[in-house]
């Protein structure tokens, strides 16, 4: 592995818009509160009403000269800084032809160098994952900055004519501006009935929000502020016409980006799930790439429909990767789990977040970075969820211009997206596969992909009741490229589904202080190249992640390589529930009326049904008593950390 500085931090700040000097203690109890993203060094930067500060974790350069926070030479400029900007070497060459100057082998330095050059449009040659804030003594002006994917998260608390604060962390903001713990009700909305968040500026905190990801904050000493985006996916061109080999060019980048991802100091190590992502990863820096014996972190679970130990064992294998392993128990899920949510800062979506976790606190001590297959289901389509509407696109383009050929394919392609994606719409269209009515098989096939099921039923509690109350809704997905599944994935990207995975990435790893590296995700050129591949090197008749799988031939072990079952970082709750029904009475014993955010008897119901095994309640039970636990860690505790191991 080549040797790179690398900052994996936290960081946090204000601006006191009163003009009263910052304190330093009050920064120095911001940072207490996220000390887990940084235990090996930290630092305060107070000037007038601002002040700045940072917590390290430490991997490289080791140095007094790469503390932060930073400044430039002449003392103008002040940085702090949370990523990697995997290109810095190449742009610390540039800037040395530019006649820039260097004191530390840290890419910190780099993206300061950057700014003092080419002002805040130095983000557009970083290659990589930052949030960042940046206060200028000439302009009299912060500047906050975040990735283009929200890789790292940057939140702040704008209080007109009192203060300006950021932090990693909300719970930062809250050790600065005590009072500020007020539940977002949309957000609890969107969670308790649609099972998802991360798809606007909002947090759970009712006042604090994101910066977006791909976007820059301004913020003027006398509190003038202006946001701006830097970045916009849907300005890049679609297609890729002109490429006659798409699988060999998705190689080459993939690759590269997996290669600028190894770059330390430290050992890194890879998660390894036994899925296409995680495998990929694992087999490219291994045979592509030459790393010997690299650490590979996996959770096994004995359940069958979350069973990939034979697929992460035969990589391992395959690879020379050395394994290590945890089997996450069901005791130890709800013994955490207000733990877990005071991390995460808002209750868990789903289960699945365990394994996650567990896989995490297994690595911690044996690795300090980790590669995970984080987007990758999103940039290449690869949920069987997406199999509707690559159904939907391929109907509009067969009935517009009808291929009896291509229509038989897919014809015959249905009854594994049956067995697949476990949709049953497709059996009755199977039975009528005759000749000579294609023009009604068409018509039909588009009538039952376009149809869909009801949404899960809000757990109401007296909060939601009334016409003020917020509603839960699927944001819109905008057409922009004129295909439907095209426009899915870029929504799920950006919008829906990858925000969400993101936060939940970063938090469990950096609650471990382990840094998180994303091959498919924070290389912004791999994303861009994804985004005009036609449909047909994205889905094809049955396969998902076609490019990739094409990638990946001949290097990848064939058992994996072509294996449709997805299963990602499953945690068997359902299973665990049934095994050992005592589980279920955390629910009988928590008082959800006395919140009046869930409806008790509605939370009562589900368990009932749970225990009959009449449904499977699991999902929106586990999103109730996570809504509950994080009520309890930041409004009734005051965002005070729990007590490791202490129970629902």
């Amino acid at each position: 592995m080549v040797g790179q500085p690398c900052l994996m931090c936290g960081i946090a700040g204000l601006i006191d818009l009163s003009g009263a000097p910052a304190a330093s203690s009050t920064i120095e109890r911001m940072l207490q509160t996220i000390v887990h993203r940084g235990p090996d060094d930290g630092g305060v930067f107070v000037d007038g009403p601002v002040g700045l500060g940072h917590r390290r974790l430490a991997i490289l350069d080791l140095s007094v000269a790469a503390h932060q926070p930073m400044q430039s030479h002449d003392g103008a400029l002040t940085l702090v800084y949370n990523g990697e900007i995997y290109n810095h070497q190449e742009l610390k060459d540039e800037l040395r032809a530019a006649g820039r100057e260097f004191r530390s082998d840290s890419d910190t330095e780099v993206v300061l160098q950057a700014y003092a050059t080419w002002g805040a449009d130095c983000v557009r040659r970083f290659n990589g994952m930052w949030a960042l804030a940046l206060w200028d003594r000439r302009q009299n002006r912060l500047w906050l900055s975040r990735d283009r994917f929200g890789v790292k998260p940057l939140q702040y608390l704008f209080l007109p004519g009192k203060v300006c604060a950021f932090a990693s962390e909300a719970k930062a903001i809250l050790a600065a501006v005590p009072g500020q713990n007020r539940l977002d009700l949309q957000s609890a909305a969107e969670l308790v009935q649609l099972g998802g968040l991360g798809w606007s500026a909002r947090t759970f905190f009712a006042d604090i929000v994101q910066l977006p990801a791909a976007h820059h904050l301004w913020v003027e000493r006398d509190g003038r502020r202006r946001l701006e985006r830097y970045w916009d996916p849907d300005a890049i061109a679609a297609g890729t016409s002109g490429d006659p080999d798409p699988a060999a060019t998705f190689r080459e980048m993939f690759v590269d980006a997996v290669r600028l991802r190894l770059r330390a100091d430290v050992e890194v190590g890879t998660c390894l799930s036994g899925g296409l992502d995680s495998s990929a990863i694992v087999s490219v820096a291994t045979k592509v790439l030459g790393v010997r014996s690299l650490q590979a972190f996996s959770s096994l679970h004995a359940e069958r429909e979350a069973n990939e130990e034979r697929y992460i064992r035969a990589v391992a294998a395959d690879t020379g990767a050395v394994l290590h392993t945890v089997r996450p128990q069901p005791a130890e899920l709800f013994r955490r789990l207000e733990e877990i949510v005071w991390h995460q800062e808002t209750p868990a979506p789903t289960a699945s977040l365990f394994s996650q976790w567990e896989v995490m606190r297994t690595a911690h001590g044996k690795v300090k970075v980790l590669l995970d297959g984080q987007g990758a289901d999103e940039l290449l389509g690869g949920y069987t969820g997406y199999f509707p509407t690559y159904l939907t696109a391929t109907l509009r383009e067969l009935r517009a211009h009808p291929e009896p050929r291509r229509a038989l394919a897919l014809v015959a392609s249905l009854p594994a997206l049956r067995i697949i994606s476990g949709q049953p719409l497709v059996l009755p269209l199977v039975a009528r596969r005759l000749p000579g009515s294609a023009r009604a098989l068409l018509q039909a096939l588009a009538r039952a992909v376009g149809r869909k099921a009801p949404p899960e039923p809000m757990l109401g509690g007296a909060v939601f009741k009334g016409a003020a109350a917020p509603q839960a809704h699927w944001p819109q997905i905008p057409e922009v490229t004129g295909d439907p599944l095209r426009d899915l994935l870029r929504h799920q990207l950006f919008a829906v589904g990858l925000p969400t995975l993101l936060q939940l990435e970063d938090r469990s790893s950096m609650a471990f202080s382990i840094e998180a590296r994303l091959p498919f995700t924070d290389d912004h050129r791999l994303v861009e190249y994804c985004l005009g591949l036609p449909r047909t090197w994205l889905i094809r008749g049955y396969s998902t992640k076609h490019v990739l799988r094409e990638a990946m031939r001949g290097l990848l072990l064939e058992k994996v390589r072509r294996r449709r079952l997805k299963l990602g970082f499953p945690t068997p709750l359902s299973a665990w529930l049934r095994r050992e029904p005592r589980l279920l009475d955390v629910w009988e014993r928590t008082d959800f009326d006395a919140r009046g955010l869930i409806a008790g008897d509605r939370v009562k119901e589900l368990v009932a049904e749970h225990r009959r095994g009449t449904a499977d309640r699991s999902a929106p039970l586990f999103r109730a008593l996570t809504m509950e636990a994080w009520c309890r860690v930041f409004i009734d505790q005051g965002g005070r950390k729990p007590e490791p191991g202490g129970a629902p």
